[in-house]
């Protein structure tokens, strides 16, 4: 009588992107509060103006008042922005320095989002999210008047906007035009934000050039992704 041969069973890897849109969206969250932790807190001090809070703070109440601004160096969106804090609070150094603080609060998931479709893996995405949100640069344009921050959120925003259209079969009506609202919105925060219409463009034009000339072109900048074929192997392809 022969033994019978013992039963084996074969593990099957779990794709690594089963659940990875859950997972993104609760790092997502978990950037945004941890990024609000710090930036939101103690918006009150110091209780005056400072730095260029001086010009950028003032120039916010002005625009309220219809006063001439005090400053006019760069376009007025950002000072708008702080002023609606201004506006719905009066003009208390928390207030002014509220818009900000929400603008640097919301950069850090966006970064994020944006650090998923150029980097390779979602670690590396996260751990570059975490460098931003420890940079202490960030966090102090994130608690002061002033208009680096909005530039910065509206360039990160686009450009995440124009490596979605570039990658896609063919070029979304949405994207696009999101993208042209955000290069809009941060030229008219800071006139240096120009840099980022020619830099985008040129993008644009290198990433939908070898995404429709070159095949697996995409590879190079989209996250690498599971697929059937490289289960056994232990190897994964990029889309």
């Amino acid at each position: 009588m022969s033994a019978s041969a013992p039963h084996s069973s074969t593990s099957h890897p779990i794709p690594p992107h089963v659940g990875g849109g859950e997972r993104r969206w609760q790092i997502v969250l978990l950037l945004l509060l941890t990024a609000a932790a710090f930036r939101l807190p103690g918006l009150f001090y110091p209780s005056e103006e400072y730095f260029d809070e001086v010009y950028h703070a003032k120039t916010a109440k002005q625009y309220l008042e219809g006063q001439p601004p005090t400053e006019w160096v760069h376009p007025p969106t950002a000072k708008l922005l702080i002023a609606v804090g201004v506006w719905a609070f009066g003009y208390e150094p928390w207030a002014w320095r509220l818009a900000p603080a929400i603008a640097g609060t919301l950069l850090a998931p966006v970064f994020f989002l944006f650090a998923r479709r150029v980097l390779p893996t979602e670690r590396a995405a996260l751990l570059a999210s975490v460098l931003l949100l420890a940079d202490g640069v960030y966090l102090v344009q994130s608690r002061i008047a002033m208009t680096n921050i909005f530039a910065v959120l509206f360039q990160v925003s686009a450009a995440l906007a124009v490596l979605r259209a570039a990658l896609a079969e063919r070029l979304p009506f949405l994207e696009m035009s999101l993208a042209g609202v955000l290069l809009g919105l941060a030229l008219s925060t800071r006139w240096t934000s120009l840099w980022a219409w020619g830099f985008l463009g040129l993008v644009l034009v290198v990433v939908r050039k070898r995404r429709l000339t070159s095949p697996g072109c995409s590879s190079t900048i989209r996250p690498r992704r599971w697929s059937p074929s490289s289960a056994t192997s232990g190897t994964t392809t990029r889309t």
